[in-house]
């Protein structure tokens, strides 16, 4: 028996890469530029979400959506950063300030502090910290009961997120460092959206 000749019009043409390592370059590039307007878009719909339920729960999504496409960003950015010793900098020490995790104002404490600190160091820090972030308060609190007033301890949680002003500073900063390396990303440009 003999195949239907008809078949062969089912054949996929596979172009030959010439350059290999050109093609991987241009194919990461790419996969960056798509991740960097990933960032942008889930920005907006961020912020969209957290000004629509602005006073409740589901706000904290919002910064959490935008958490998640700036990881994904700084997944694809990391070999670059770990290429050379400024982009090391970059990653492991940059200052990007702090960020404060407040004690409820529920809570009529005569002791303890009223809030936490937490360190931005580097740009793997969002990757360090978890996602929400969970602090420990040990307080000493007035307590009044039918059997007297008096004092005791507790341990209060609250939960937090890196707010939206220092995942910017994080994109920011990595925009920054790809722009010392040489690397453009031009959006505007369909044919081949990745440049160097």
């Amino acid at each position: 028996m003999t195949e239907p000749e008809d078949n062969q019009d089912n054949e996929v043409e596979v172009e030959a890469v010439y350059d290999p390592e050109g093609y991987v370059q241009e194919r990461r590039l790419k996969d960056i530029f798509d991740a960097k307007k990933k960032v942008r878009e889930r920005r907006i719909k961020a912020k969209e979400y957290q000004l629509a339920n602005e006073g409740s729960v589901e706000s904290l999504d919002g910064v959490r959506m935008y958490r998640t496409a700036v990881e994904n960003y700084l997944t694809e950015l990391k070999p670059l950063f770990l290429d050379d010793m400024t982009g090391k900098e970059y990653w492991y020490n940059l200052d990007l300030g702090e960020i404060t995790i407040p004690l409820s104002e529920n809570y009529n404490h005569i002791y303890g502090g009223n809030h936490k600190r937490i360190d931005l160091t580097g740009l793997q820090c969002i990757f360090a910290i978890p996602e929400p972030i969970v602090v420990e308060f040990d307080i000493i609190v007035e307590s009044k009961g039918n059997w007297g007033d008096g004092v005791r301890s507790k341990t209060i949680q609250e939960k937090g997120n890196i707010p939206f002003d220092k995942l910017d500073t994080i994109v920011q900063s990595a925009n920054q460092y790809l722009s010392e390396r040489g690397f453009e990303l031009d959006p505007e440009e369909e044919t081949n959206p990745a440049q160097i």
